[in-house]
């Protein structure tokens, strides 16, 4: 409770600075940068300077979705949209409150989806000026399909990467499954209920947890023991199976289909921290 009282009298102090100078844009930026410094915080910030990997965390998960929600604030503050902070805070941290406990989601996802969100109200906004325009020409109507289409694909992309949809992507980091999918590829894996989980075939590729990390693997044999279901995997590629078996609580998905390459971007930032 004390977080949000001190968010919501950060906003209010926000709102009220610049309100009283929306005109000024050295102002404003000025404004926008002391908000970014308060907000930021120090502590986890120099612990993160020991490790690359906690620098690339702090600065993806925290410090960017910081930056870019205090420059919408205050555009839209400017705009004179003084209720948009409070709005967009309440729902922020209720929804991370609620994600963080219940889907256990990771530091990317939600900083990526803070970004996003960020640019999806920005792009609505500005859709909005262009619609409702008293002097809307026939050749603006491009911009507005333009708009529609950035916010509908943008919106998708953040349910996308939240895993509200039954299919959730991940990128492959080894060549264990070679020929079938390589180092770089994404994969795209499908999300099993209880009736698919119990109808894992051997065959089936799985996506599954190993000590904080997803692995994509064949299953070779399925072994069971009283109630309990386990699986042996190997990777196509190897030479031996998997040395532990995977039980079903640790199973995420299986395999559909895979996208070369493009997973390269999000590997070289990986490993570059790691």
């Amino acid at each position: 409770m004390k977080i949000f009282l001190n968010l919501f009298l950060i906003e209010i102090l926000r709102i009220f600075f610049v309100a009283k100078n929306r005109k000024n844009k050295i102002s404003l930026l000025f404004i926008t940068l002391i908000f970014i410094l308060v907000e930021i915080n120090y502590r986890k910030f120099f612990i993160s300077l020991n490790n690359r990997r906690e620098i690339f965390k702090y600065l993806c998960g925290e410090l960017l979705p910081l930056i870019s929600y205090n420059f919408l604030s205050i555009y839209l503050i400017a705009n004179k949209r003084y209720y948009f902070p409070l709005i967009y805070r309440s729902f922020v941290n209720f929804l991370f409150l609620i994600c963080l406990e219940k889907f256990k989601i990771d530091w990317f996802v939600i900083g990526s989806f803070s970004i996003l969100l960020v640019t999806i109200i920005y792009l609505i906004y500005k859709y909005k000026i262009l619609r409702f325009r008293a002097d809307l020409k026939r050749e603006n109507r491009f911009e507005n399909m333009k708009y529609i289409v950035i916010i509908s694909f943008s919106v998708f992309l953040v349910l996308f990467m939240l895993g509200v949809f039954k299919f959730q992507p991940i990128s492959i980091i080894s060549n264990s499954m070679n020929p079938l999918f390589r180092r770089g590829d994404v994969v795209i894996f499908k999300k099993l209920n209880e009736k698919e989980l119990n109808n894992i075939q051997v065959g089936s590729i799985l996506i599954y947890n190993l000590e904080s990390k997803k692995i994509a693997h064949r299953v070779v044999k399925k072994i069971k023991d009283g109630n309990e279901v386990f699986y042996k995997t190997k990777g196509d590629d190897n030479e031996t199976v998997d040395s532990k078996l995977v039980r079903e609580d640790q199973i995420i998905g299986i395999y559909l289909f895979h996208i070369k390459y493009l997973g390269f971007p999000s590997i070289w930032l990986y490993e570059y921290f790691e």
